[in-house]
């Protein structure tokens, strides 16, 4: 099967049953497989990060958050979210530190607030960031830390 092949076969968008869930993921990590399988040693392809995130409903009412005047003027909602955003830029980082997770936690639990995320899809994005550590692991890749992800993103 090839690229154009898997992208044809993708589930249904966006994905409103949580059974469809394990659909998404299966999917996602085909796309991943395929690319990791034709592309040259380095980082673990990050497409297959966002899409799952968008199947998921999960991506665009982070960034309308990420944007939206009562969270920006939250700086600890702020930092949550844009490391949540990370998950798209970098091949992992230390999702298993404790002040990591309590911060992407807090910024997301922000998020089911306001009812812009379900908290089903608050776990989604948190399993996600564990997948993407575990993966850029078995591919022998350094872990990206919360301070190098802070810097990039400027805060």
């Amino acid at each position: 099967m090839n690229l154009v092949e898997l992208i044809d076969s993708a589930p249904a968008d966006p994905v409103t049953d949580p059974a469809d869930a394990a659909d998404v993921n299966r999917y996602c990590n085909e796309v991943a497989a395929w690319c990791n399988e034709k592309s040259l040693p380095g980082p673990v392809p990050v497409g297959d990060v966002k899409r799952h995130m968008t199947l998921l409903g999960v991506y665009t009412p982070i960034v309308i958050a990420s944007r939206a005047a009562d969270l920006a003027t939250n700086p600890a909602a702020q930092a949550a979210l844009n490391l949540t955003l990370s998950l798209d830029n970098f091949d992992t980082f230390h999702m298993d530190e404790a002040p990591v997770v309590a911060a992407v936690t807090a910024g997301l639990d922000a998020l089911v607030a306001v009812d812009l995320l379900t908290e089903e899809q608050r776990d989604s994005v948190i399993a996600l960031g564990d997948n993407r550590r575990s993966r850029a692991e078995a591919n022998g890749l350094p872990p990206v830390s919360p301070a190098q992800v802070c810097a990039v993103k400027g805060f």
